[in-house]
C-alpha cells in the first residue's frame, strides 16, 4: 500500500488504541502487536500501541482496567 494513500489520512483522522499485557500467557499477543506495530509505522499510521507490565495477564480482570482506561479515550 502507498503510504499517500487517502486512506491513511482517514486512519489518522480517527483514533486506534492496541493493549497487551506482558504477563502469563502473553507472548503470541506480546509478537503479534510489535508486528502491527511495525507495520503500521511503516504505512505512515499513527495507533498508540502500549505494552502493559509483567502483572498484567490475559484475563478478565486485566481488559477490565484497560477498558476502564481507554474506551473514555475513544468516545
Amino acid at each position: 500500500m502507498d503510504t499517500a494513500h487517502d486512506y491513511i489520512n482517514q486512519y489518522n483522522n480517527n483514533k486506534a488504541i492496541f493493549v497487551v499485557g506482558q504477563g502469563a500467557w502473553e507472548n503470541e499477543c506480546k509478537a503479534d502487536l510489535r508486528r502491527l506495530s511495525d507495520v503500521l509505522q511503516s504505512k505512515g499510521i499513527h495507533a498508540s500501541i502500549n505494552f502493559w507490565g509483567f502483572d498484567i495477564p490475559h484475563d478478565w480482570p486485566s481488559w477490565e482496567k484497560q477498558v476502564v482506561l481507554y474506551v473514555p479515550e475513544l468516545l
